[in-house]
């Protein structure tokens, strides 16, 4: 379960996971990222469209990037970090 720390090796885990269960296409395991995030990480990235669930041709990258670049692979979760933020942040 991904609580916002250690980003990176979430990533790492989810791709080993993902490709022992025979998924060799990169971009179908964009939704386990989601699913197998806290409800906190949730509450962060649902709206984002790189991890909507209903949205199509998402790609591992793009989502890949965005969770690193919300997370920042640290140790510790990002602290009062809002859609808001990312917003700004995103846009400029």
């Amino acid at each position: 379960m991904f609580k916002g720390k250690d980003a990176d090796k979430f990533l790492d885990i989810i791709q080993a996971l993902a490709h022992r269960a025979g998924v060799t296409d990169e971009n179908k395991m964009v939704n386990y990222i989601t699913t197998y995030s806290s409800t906190a990480v949730k509450k962060v990235i649902w709206h984002l469209p790189e991890f909507d669930k209903d949205e199509k041709g998402k790609k591992w990258q793009t989502a890949s990037d965005s969770l690193l670049e919300i997370y920042e692979s640290t140790s510790e979760a990002p602290k009062g970090y809002t859609f808001a933020a990312h917003y700004v942040i995103a846009c400029h």
